[in-house]
């Protein structure tokens, strides 16, 4: 099976700084990424090969909106150049962070 996570974290990082999302502390610095693998399904097999519907969870963390949109739209073209497609987009605020 291929990991996707490398690769994944590797052009996410051309972006902003990128964590995995379970190993967060207090001393990354905003704007910054994180992804996490929340599904990885096995859907289709062949000879050889073995096909897997694969789920991210990425978010962008952040104090002010001013440059939002711009990271949002780079990370568009980015995951969408390597496959994926977003299925959804949610606001959450917990303190000043975005």
């Amino acid at each position: 099976m291929y990991n996707y996570d490398t690769e994944l974290v590797r052009q996410l990082g051309t972006i902003l700084p990128t964590y995995y999302e379970l190993f967060l502390d207090n001393s990354i610095t905003t704007p910054c990424l994180t992804y996490l693998e929340i599904s990885n399904v096995p859907d289709k097999e062949a000879d050889t090969l073995r096909y897997s519907t694969i789920s991210y969870r990425i978010k962008l963390w952040h104090k002010d909106g001013v440059e939002v949109d711009e990271y949002i739209k780079e990370m568009d073209k980015l995951l969408y150049s390597l496959g994926f497609k977003r299925v959804s987009y949610n606001i959450l605020w917990t303190d000043d962070l975005c």
